[in-house]
């Protein structure tokens, strides 16, 4: 399960070894403060890569990738961030 944090920069990747029980998890940096997550497969390598819609205090939209490295362990590498010019909490026009 991965689960974005708003008030820290980071999502994390909660590990299940039994169900309904997580106790493993870790944290991976985002470009900013994440709001929403989606994970899939987005380089063809088989391995689940995480993407969040981050905004930052002034309001100013991002998306973050993490690519997915290893599937066992569970590993991510450093987020790629592109600023989308758009807020993601602002009404649709």
């Amino acid at each position: 399960m991965v689960v974005a944090d708003h008030s820290a920069h980071f999502v994390s990747v909660l590990l299940s070894t039994m169900p309904a029980s997580f106790p493993q998890s870790t944290s991976y940096t985002t470009g900013a403060t994440p709001w929403t997550v989606a994970m899939g497969n987005l380089n063809g390598d088989s391995v689940r890569d995480i993407v969040t819609a981050d905004e930052d205090d002034f309001g100013n939209g991002s998306v973050s990738v993490l690519l997915g490295i290893s599937a066992a362990p569970v590993t991510y590498g450093p987020p790629t961030t592109v600023a989308t010019g758009i807020s993601f909490h602002a009404p649709a026009p």
